[in-house]
């Protein structure tokens, strides 16, 4: 085992010297590492979370400190899309900016585990260096008070092995205009004070913050990891049993990892027990937004027994989980209150209570049960992914089945005439292959992750990614460079095609004169109301024309009621070979048997004849061509006569 030498060697085991009172030799550098993937959460990172952590108490702080790299933990087909944003290149001119690949981590679950991994990925990465080296373990959507990494860093050159924290939830919908707001006039750098946004935060409280105060039982959290007690409406204070690793300093070189990074990193990086916790919101203080739903599966009615708590909290604590609940954590807008002390108590008197009914013996840190079962899952979807090893017979079917799919329906959103979607893609397709071929600047616009959006950010790697939902909420974006794109290809989710004027609105300013704006949105109504689509998109439209923006092609393609219930009967037996268990499997391949070659009949059918009616037709999906700053003596694109088989109509 590599580890210390004989100043910094973990000495108390031997002197009985507590471990608070050890300290070491302080470090050389610092590395921060940051975990982000996906559109949306790359696009949230840079509009919300980036500016604060530019704070001057944050990273700029370190990097004034010590030698600083900023790495960022990603696929590698992202680094193009962060490197063109104006965030990165501010970050860059502060600190040496780096990107480490973790494609091989990444599955479509299993958030927790690929984090946990690709940290420890990168700590492994530095070698013997690791252990003169501060790693920052940050996380994309921190809302970061100015100061509060400063703070660490003191801690961690005054001699500790490792500083932990808590932070809490706040509710997306009643918080984030307030951030937003704020981000508007920041121009890129946002300095928070701790008490200003602890005052916001006590406002907006998530739900799944609010169940986890003992004091308030109207609700509890079923799986709840931290427990608070609001002492008046500018305070609370809290005992963590989950906290973070905001920053560990490793004291030896080959470490395990045998459960997720809040469980394992300090008891396994930092044997020694050298670790403090940031007890103080005037010193660290960071939140986190999130959507109303977000964990809405774990709250329940009514105060949680105190039997319950603790049969729950023996199922998993550690240890160091235990050990961290006997801090208290003071949460505070304005100084500290007169009652205090007598809060302390009363949430003391009712942890104690909680203390004797819990199991006494903790978990292991190492090869804890809930990381068996993680690595388990995560193994069984990488060898999946990646086709691996030998495949149990279901998993042969499932993958002769997908690959008979892609060979007569093709792979989205590359599909062929039997798919039913070939028409709502054929030209949104066209378009991308345009856009990927020229050498323009391109916004690509979508809330969430979509085949369409993804196949085209691949071909334009140097791409900047945008968030409908995100520039609805937000006025102004801070980091994109205003009038640079050439391009910008959206497609609209859901009901967002309620608000395409306040989006187009809000796009244009980001484009040159002449710029051409690609709408596609698709009709994804399988199972409800398919007509709901066409309403929407009607009256959306309409405010178009005072825009500047001229419709150079306007497409819709529609269906039959009968192809459309066909096809959603045939998607319904699909989904069901995918989700059933095994012994299901034979009767929903046969119904897909039955379904399929219906399907994709009728899909050929209507993809090589034209339909006598239009009426009480659906509309499936809205293709749109702008330019925007339309020449004074254009015409509108004619009217087509029948959405379903016309040809994309140009203006002259």
């Amino acid at each position: 085992m590599a580890v210390l030498d004989a100043a910094e060697a973990p000495s108390h085991a031997v002197t009985g010297v507590p471990a608070s009172q050890l300290r070491r030799p302080p470090p050389r550098a610092i590395c921060i590492l940051l975990p982000v993937w996906g559109a949306d959460f790359i696009a949230k990172f840079f509009e919300q979370s980036l500016p604060t952590l530019l704070a001057p108490g944050n990273v700029p702080a370190l990097a004034n400190a010590l030698p600083t790299r900023f790495v960022f933990l990603t696929r590698a087909r992202d680094e193009a899309s962060f490197r063109a944003q104006a965030g990165c290149r501010r970050l860059e001119e502060l600190v040496n900016v780096e990107f480490l690949p973790i494609d091989d981590l990444i599955t479509r679950s299993n958030h927790s585990t690929t984090v946990t991994l690709a940290y420890a990925r990168a700590v492994r990465q530095a070698g013997e260096a690791m252990l003169d080296t501060c790693f920052f373990f940050l996380v994309s959507d921190y809302i970061m008070a100015d100061g509060s990494l400063a703070a660490v860093l003191g801690r961690m050159q005054a001699g500790a092995s490792a500083v932990q924290a808590g932070n809490f939830q706040l509710d997306e919908e009643a918080g984030e205009p307030w951030l937003l707001n704020r981000l508007a006039s920041a121009d890129g750098v946002l300095a928070l004070e701790p008490r200003e946004v602890m005052r916001w935060a006590l406002g907006c409280l998530h739900p799944i913050t609010a169940a986890n105060i003992l004091n308030y039982p109207v609700c509890h959290n079923t799986h709840t990891n931290r427990l608070l007690w609001h002492v008046d409406d500018a305070t609370m204070i809290g005992r963590f049993y989950l906290l973070h690793m905001i920053c560990v300093r490793p004291e030896i070189v080959d470490f395990v990892v045998g459960a997720s990074c809040d469980y394992s990193f300090v008891p396994e990086m930092c044997p020694s027990d050298n670790v403090e916790v940031m007890t103080d919101s005037d010193d660290y203080l960071v939140v986190e937004i999130q959507p109303s739903s977000h964990e809405a599966g774990f709250l329940r009615l009514g105060a949680m027994s105190t039997q319950a708590l603790a049969a729950h909290l023996s199922e998993w604590t550690t240890a160091r989980h235990r050990a961290n609940a006997e801090q208290t954590i003071l949460f505070h807008a304005d100084a500290p209150p007169a009652g205090l002390s007598e809060a302390r108590d009363a949430m003391d008197a009712r942890l104690a209570q909680v203390r004797t009914l819990m199991a006494p013996k903790p978990q292991p840190h190492r090869n804890h049960p809930y990381w068996l079962g993680a690595i388990a899952a995560f193994d069984a979807a990488t060898t999946q992914r990646d086709a691996g090893a030998a495949e149990i017979p279901k998993q042969r079917i499932l993958r002769a089945f997908r690959r008979l799919q892609q060979i007569f329906f093709g792979r989205t959103p590359n599909v062929t005439r039997l798919h039913p979607r070939w028409h709502d893609y054929k030209l949104a397709v066209a378009a991308a292959k345009e856009i990927a071929t020229g050498s323009s600047r391109v916004l690509i616009g979508a809330s969430r992750s979509t085949p369409l959006t993804d196949w085209l950010g691949r071909r334009v790697p140097t791409h900047t990614p945008l968030s409908p939902y995100r520039l609805v909420r937000q006025p102004s974006r801070r980091t994109i460079v205003v009038g640079d794109f050439d391009v910008a290809f959206i497609e609209l989710l859901d009901n967002e095609i309620a608000n395409i004027d306040l989006i187009l609105r809000r796009v244009t300013p980001l484009l040159r004169p002449g710029a051409q704006i690609f709408i596609a949105s698709l009709n994804r109504n399988w199972f409800a109301d398919p007509q709901n689509f066409g309403m929407l998109f009607a009256s959306g439209l309409g405010p178009l024309a005072c825009l500047g923006l001229w419709p150079e092609q306007f497409y819709i393609a529609s269906s039959s009621r009968w192809r459309w219930s066909i096809n959603d009967v045939a998607i319904r037996a699909a989904a069901r070979v995918y989700q059933h268990p095994t012994v299901l499997l034979p009767i929903h391949l046969a119904a897909t048997a039955i379904m399929f070659p219906l399907m994709a009949l009728a899909n050929l059918a209507s993809s090589r004849f034209q339909n006598l009616s239009a009426r009480n037709r659906i509309a499936s999906s809205v293709f749109i061509r702008l330019r925007f700053g339309a020449p004074n003596d254009a015409t509108p694109p004619p009217v087509q006569p029948e959405p379903e088989t016309a040809k994309a109509v140009r203006a002259a």
